[in-house]
């Protein structure tokens, strides 16, 4: 399955099509392998992830073809975050309640890497399945939504070196918060950094309009990688943020008067430049239009 570079939140506008929107979202996510449906945890809202704007609004299309009434946001961009840095932590979670003690320790590091998220190097004489459990649930909860902005994190590696317990006070419940808090804290010294999606973008545009083409994609952070003349045509290819090709159709139809065309698709991640600030309005919890 390939990467998404949006979403966007749907929801019925009414209630009594909750099941049927689950099931049409099921059968759209079977028949097409390059989206994703997700549930967002804070606004309980179905977030449908897709490739650009036009994969969005097919995808949206299908769901109303069913014959149901839909609040649609508006398209966001599918950030994700990451770490730069490798870091080691002892954390202890340790809490009197009127339950009693909760206790829960963990060694763990934490580190730039593909692979499994989560390892568990521990011995379970030193820590019982159960308890070993409860952590990788805790990292579960933080990769699903990183600490800076709260979207997934990406390209990090949780290793579980060791731990205790305490036969009376510890719990997996203890352990799983001790896997969030501690790694919501190693994650601040761990250079916690913003990635955006990076689409390739094909635009093939007549040759009289290629400077104002190239200089509208260098305004919108692109990086010119090639031009190659097509007849009365040329054809400019582009590394463009999908952050800032928002509404491009239009962009392209006024500078070429409407005699341009391209497409895009996912390309990378790349770390959000310096000085560039994710906007709030591309949070997960979306606010809906009729």
């Amino acid at each position: 399955m390939g990467e998404t570079a949006l979403d966007i939140a749907i929801e019925p506008r009414h209630s009594s099509d909750r099941d049927r929107l689950s099931q049409a979202l099921a059968r759209v996510a079977d028949d097409d392998p390059g989206c994703r449906v997700r549930i967002d945890a804070e606004s309980g809202q179905a977030i449908l992830s897709g490739q650009n704007e036009h994969h969005l609004a097919h995808l949206i299309e299908r769901l109303k073809a069913a014959g149901i009434d839909l609040n649609v946001g508006t398209p966001q961009v599918a950030y994700r975050e990451t770490i730069t840095r490798g870091v080691e932590r002892d954390y202890v979670h340790k809490k009197q309640s009127q339950g009693g003690t909760q206790f829960a320790r963990i060694l763990f590091r934490i580190e730039p890497g593909d692979g499994p998220p989560f390892i568990a190097a521990v011995a379970e004489a030193n820590l019982p399945a159960a308890y070993i459990l409860g952590v990788q649930t805790g990292v579960a909860s933080v990769m699903a939504a990183g600490p800076v902005i709260g979207f997934p994190l990406v390209g990090v590696r949780f290793t579980l070196l060791n731990g205790a317990y305490h036969d009376d006070a510890s719990s997996a419940l203890a352990f799983e918060i001790a896997a969030r808090d501690g790694f919501h804290q190693a994650i601040e010294q761990a250079g916690p950094t913003v990635l955006e999606p990076i689409m390739w973008l094909e635009a093939l545009v007549p040759q009289a309009v290629v400077g104002d083409v190239i200089g509208d994609l260098n305004s919108r952070r692109g990086r010119i990688e090639r031009t190659e003349a097509q007849g009365a045509d040329c054809l400019v290819v582009a590394l463009v943020p999908a952050a800032t090709i928002f509404g491009y159709a239009n962009s392209l139809r006024g500078i070429s008067s409407g005699a341009g065309r391209y497409t895009t698709r996912f390309s990378h991640y790349a770390a959000v430049p310096i000085g560039v600030d994710p906007d709030d309005r591309f949070r997960p919890a979306m606010a809906m239009r009729a």
